[in-house]
């Protein structure tokens, strides 16, 4: 998983960028700069007054609206769970390990060599098992980031119409804009007035090839010392 990795395709966004330009062009107007209500600062404006591009912020659309805070809160719990299970998990094979290592002395070579295998072997088991855990729970918040940008989608095109604009363009894309054409705030207060929360998961995602040890006790990440 990405960090920071946008959510709307560059491709999608620079294709908005030209769909703007056309409709200034066919109005036969040229952007403009208007006046900043709010004080001081300036937006590019289509020459009625409107403006023709908007910025947004899509990190902390996701990050500070509920359904995308929320969705957030559900890896990291997950995760901090994983890794309470991974600590259990390398002191029981820690204390396998020295069990083992007593155990030299009282077998032959043979008897011992077959034992430590089979303990190298339970190890890359359990790692194994942890990290496709871990991916299961990236790949879970992943998909939540794509669910989100399908739902913000109409509401977007609410914005679109609420200031008059033609495009909406990701913020990092940018070398400078002005404040006012920044909507992120205005796309939080939407995505929290019309998108239902996530529904909490149970239980942690369920993986392929999960490996127990022969004790029954839960497989995690871990290896000998």
């Amino acid at each position: 998983m990405a960090a920071g990795a946008p959510l709307w395709p560059l491709a999608a966004l620079l294709m908005a960028m030209g769909l703007g330009s056309a409709a200034m062009a066919q109005d036969g107007t040229s952007g403009t700069i208007a006046p900043d209500p709010a004080g001081g600062s300036t937006a590019v404006a289509d020459g009625t007054g409107n403006l023709a591009l908007l910025t947004l912020n899509q990190a902390a659309l996701f990050e500070k609206s509920a359904w995308g805070a929320a969705a957030m809160r559900a890896a990291e719990q997950a995760a901090s769970a994983l890794s309470a299970e991974n600590r259990t998990i390398e002191a029981a094979l820690e204390k396998e390990e020295l069990g083992l290592t007593e155990k030299r002395g009282q077998i032959t070579a043979e008897e011992f060599s077959a034992l430590a295998r089979d303990f190298d072997r339970k190890v890359e088991e359990f790692r194994q098992t942890q990290d496709a855990k871990l991916r299961a729970i990236n790949r879970k918040l992943d998909e939540d980031r794509k669910t989100f940008v399908e739902l913000s989608v109409p509401l977007m095109a609410e914005l679109l119409d609420e200031y008059g604009a033609v495009a909406i363009i990701a913020d990092d894309i940018l070398i400078l804009s002005r404040s006012s054409a920044d909507v992120t705030q205005r796309a939080i207060e939407l995505m929290n007035q019309r998108l239902p929360m996530p529904e909490e998961p149970g239980e942690a995602p369920a993986q392929d090839g999960q490996g127990v040890p022969p004790d029954g006790t839960d497989t995690a990440p871990g290896s000998a010392p």
